[in-house]
């Protein structure tokens, strides 16, 4: 015989062909303990009141009937012999979403009142599992990371050209000599110190720049460091060394979280294109060709609404590969590095294998080596 099969929230119940109650299997009366059995089989796991429910009834089974894939693979991974088919939309189910109440009332065994505080408590122990869930999710710190490393760096780039012009009173000739902010705010720290050659040095400032700095002083038209400049420059050095431990935290994350995906595109990179996919999982579902463009949003709308070329790549072009090659190989360079970004964050997300990025970077360099050799 043919038999639908639901899960509620207070339990499981089989029906018949024209949608009537035939049997039902409840989940235990605390909420705490029913949210567990509904969230354990939201994700794939077999419950007992499941598997007792179909163990009752195989022998009758010509075709069960189910409302969802998901709950399909689960059952098929207990009785693997069992014919299934997923059709939420058969009268069975519509006539038990028309008094799926009754039902449960039925089920649970409490009447109207009593059974909406059940609902009610089962639904929030059900919320505090999945957002748990979803806060322990690993690729989420990586997220959050990334995000705040970009208003870090919106805060840099906003302050850094207000102290440069503020700093050149001091000492114009620095911001001609140091284009790199970072560089340019270790190089005032020494100034404002004793501004001794060693200590521009000790500033991890390259030799040429060191020399060029120790000429300028000499011969400076500012007026000397002084003021309240010393504690905007010390506070710009903190937030550039916060950028750099952020850095190693997110590096640090995606060697354990994603090894693949780090040794293909490298650690922040691919920190980034987690961020832009909304997580590992939905990177690894991502085709190759999505995965080129990510992030060219901007590129797609106007090739879309305006008709201009669509875009070769998006946030890819950070990729050194892509970025420092010749402008005609960046559209299948970008193309090569999604694709095996793509395998990547699959084994990352599916696997186990921590390795397989290596042999995918040596192909990468392989293939790169015959582009630019033409």
């Amino acid at each position: 015989m043919d038999l639908f099969l639901s899960i509620t929230p207070v339990g499981i119940c089989m029906l018949d062909e024209r949608g009537e109650l035939i049997d039902f299997s409840r989940f235990p009366d605390d909420p705490e303990d029913a949210a567990k059995r509904l969230h354990s089989i939201r994700s794939g796991e077999i419950v007992d009141e499941l598997r007792d429910l179909i163990s009752r009834w195989i022998k009758n089974i010509d075709t069960l009937y189910l409302e969802s894939s998901s709950l399909r693979d689960v059952i098929l991974g207990e009785f693997p012999g069992i014919n299934t088919k997923v059709a939420p939309n058969m009268d069975p189910f519509v006539v038990l979403r028309r008094k799926k109440r009754e039902i449960m009332s039925i089920i649970s065994g409490k009447e109207k009142e009593e059974l909406r505080n059940l609902l009610v408590d089962i639904s929030l122990s059900l919320a505090r599992m999945q957002i748990k869930k979803e806060l322990s999710r690993k690729d989420l710190l990586v997220m959050k990371a990334v995000d705040y490393l970009d208003h870090l760096n919106k805060s840099l780039n906003i302050l850094m050209p207000a102290v440069r012009e503020w700093f050149s009173i001091y000492m114009p000739e620095l911001d001609s000599i140091v284009e790199d902010h970072e560089l340019f705010v270790r190089a005032a720290m020494a100034i404002a110190g004793d501004g001794g050659k060693d200590d521009l040095l000790r500033a991890g400032l390259p030799d040429e720049v060191v020399s060029r700095l120790s000429e300028a002083m000499k011969k400076t038209l500012g007026i000397g460091v002084k003021g309240e400049i010393r504690d905007v420059i010390s506070v710009l050095n903190e937030l550039f060394e916060t950028r750099e431990r952020v850095e190693r935290y997110i590096e640090g994350l995606m060697r354990e979280i994603a090894p693949n995906l780090s040794d293909v595109a490298g650690p922040l990179l691919g920190a980034r294109l987690i961020t832009m996919a909304g997580g590992l999982d939905k990177l690894a579902q991502l085709p190759a060709s999505t995965i080129q463009i990510l992030g060219a949003h901007k590129a797609i709308f106007l090739h879309m609404t305006k008709g201009t070329k669509p875009p070769k790549h998006g946030i890819l072009f950070q990729a050194k590969e892509v970025r420092s090659a010749p402008k005609k190989l960046r559209g299948k360079i970008a193309r090569l590095l999604a694709t095996k970004i793509s395998i990547a964050a699959r084994v990352d997300a599916y696997g186990s294998d921590r390795s397989i990025g290596k042999k995918l970077r040596e192909e990468i360099d392989e293939r790169l080596a015959k582009l630019r050799g033409g």
